[in-house]
């Protein structure tokens, strides 16, 4: 779920993991402006796992820089933000389902190694990008 979410921007796996993790909607999205004080995002507010455009669900490039900060010191979170795409199947049919990121630097860029991409209709397309010079 959390690979769906991250790298196809999947946003049905975000309300799974969301509610898997706090019980319900609601308790989530309060855990999740909690961490965003917790790490200084002081001009964000969350309204829904998704980042969708609903109520006053907000933040700023700075803030979600802070957020990127804080998460690129999780390997696992590293690990999941440069893959191209995951490969899944489903438990009951066996069905493969390919998830492919939108973050075409990826692809496009040697040293690219994350972080996400986004898009609302206020906000338009948006990129947090990350990039590392391999030494020889």
């Amino acid at each position: 779920m959390i690979k769906a979410t991250m790298i196809k921007s999947d946003n049905d796996a975000a309300m799974a993991i969301a509610i898997g993790v706090g019980g319900d909607l609601e308790t989530f999205v309060q855990m999740m402006n909690l961490k965003a004080q917790q790490i200084g995002m002081d001009n964000t507010l969350f309204t829904n796992p998704c980042g969708f455009d609903i109520g006053n669900h907000h933040s700023t490039p700075i803030d979600l820089l802070k957020l990127a900060e804080y998460a690129i010191q999780n390997p696992l979170f590293n690990e999941i933000t440069k893959q191209n795409q995951h490969i899944y199947h489903s438990l009951n049919t066996n069905r493969k389902f390919v998830a492919k990121t939108h973050n075409y630097l990826l692809n496009r860029y040697e040293y690219a190694i994350g972080v996400k991409t986004g898009y609302t209709s206020k906000a338009g397309p948006c990129l947090i990008a990350r990039a590392k010079k391999r030494w020889k």
